[in-house]
């Protein structure tokens, strides 16, 4: 039995594995000794091909570890271009986003701006409005120019017929008695009063020489200082 799961696995068992067995007999041992053997040859045999396979295995993972190489360089190059594309796009992004405040910035005005457009009818009525006051005004100012130069020509009609009436009243009679009969009576009036207040305080003075006679000689006097002032009055335009 055991030699046949020597002859078995001999090919799978290492030397100490076949030494470490354990031997029932002289048999068993000679028969695990020759088997031992042959796994010598069959490694000896086999040593070029075991050497190839082996260098075909370094070869593989020199291989694989220059495909790794490669591959980390072209992951570093490929890093590198997508953080390149990552700042562009974050750039664009940041392109964007002012540009989005500036539309943003804009649609506020245009809405102010809608805004202030909506109040032009009502400010074109304002000013329709504010012209047909202004039309009325000119209108009563136009009213008024000509009533004051209505009045204007009046006034120099009138003032032209009262000088000319001055002139030809201070020439009549009428006008001279009537002068004199006032100044009498504001003078007898004054002189009176004056005549008694200077009584009052100066008792022992005589004026009796103050005579209404020396009131109309000042009368007269004073008559045509009147005159002369009239008549100057009425010269002027």
């Amino acid at each position: 039995m055991l030699q046949m799961e020597l002859r078995t696995h001999r090919r799978d068992l290492g030397p100490e594995a076949l030494l470490n067995n354990g031997f029932s007999s002289i048999l068993d041992a000679t028969s695990c000794f020759r088997l031992f053997i042959e796994h010598i040859k069959w490694l000896d045999e086999n040593k070029k091909s075991l050497k190839e396979d082996l260098q075909s295995i370094k070869d593989c993972l020199k291989a694989a570890e220059e495909k790794v190489a490669k591959e980390e360089m072209t992951a570093i190059g490929l890093k590198k271009q997508l953080l390149e594309k990552l700042n562009k796009l974050l750039e664009k992004n940041k392109v964007f986003l002012d540009l989005q405040s500036k539309i943003n910035e804009g649609e506020e005005k245009l809405l102010e701006l809608q805004q202030e457009t909506s109040r032009i009818p009502d400010l074109k009525v304002k000013i329709k409005e504010l012209e047909e006051k202004v039309a009325s005004k000119d209108e009563i100012l136009a009213t008024r120019d000509n009533a004051l130069l209505t009045y204007q020509r009046d006034l120099e009609y009138w003032k032209d017929a009262v000088g000319r009436a001055v002139v030809e009243y201070k020439s009549s009679e009428d006008f001279i008695e009537e002068v004199t009969k006032a100044l009498g009576e504001a003078f007898d009036s004054g002189v009176n009063s004056y005549k008694d207040l200077v009584e009052k305080y100066f008792f022992n003075l005589d004026l009796s020489s103050i005579t209404q006679e020396a009131g109309l000689i000042l009368a007269s006097k004073m008559e045509a200082r009147l005159t002369l002032e009239v008549g100057a009055a009425a010269e002027v335009p």
